[in-house]
């Protein structure tokens, strides 16, 4: 099983996921981070894939991914800047699970934030399985 861990359900990442899950014949399971309103949803297309909207500002992950170690084949996660995508990608190099990264950016990001989390960033960069970006 293949998780991809991302921030919040939108129309664009329902069809994007039901094209991953195609591909690799529905093994894909993504978790969102944040949830949307149930009134946002009515107009969304037709939700494909298994997911899950984390509760508890991201510590039911820690449950998950400890109950879905033995059927884990790979974890993305689409970032850096929240703690529960640093716990994946130590989960991943603890457990001996491939990561991706899949996140972007440029070195014209000179906000203060990204001044102080660089190190971090070069780090998961560097360390992680593979990565994607935009």
């Amino acid at each position: 099983m293949i998780i991809i861990i991302d921030n919040i359900l939108t129309p664009y990442e329902i069809a994007r996921y039901n094209a991953i899950n195609r591909i690799i014949n529905g093994n894909l399971e993504v978790w969102f981070c944040q949830r949307n309103k149930k009134e946002d949803r009515k107009s969304f297309p037709k939700i494909q894939f298994k997911y899950k909207e984390i509760k508890y500002f991201g510590f039911e992950a820690i449950v998950l991914l400890n109950n879905y170690k033995k059927q884990l084949e790979r974890i993305v996660y689409c970032g850096w800047n929240s703690w529960v995508y640093l716990y994946a990608f130590w989960f991943c190099k603890r457990n001996g699970i491939r990561s991706t990264l899949w996140s972007g950016s440029t070195v014209f990001e000179g906000n203060f934030f990204r001044m102080i989390s660089l190190p971090l960033v070069k780090y998961l960069v560097k360390n992680t399985d593979d990565y994607l970006a935009y």
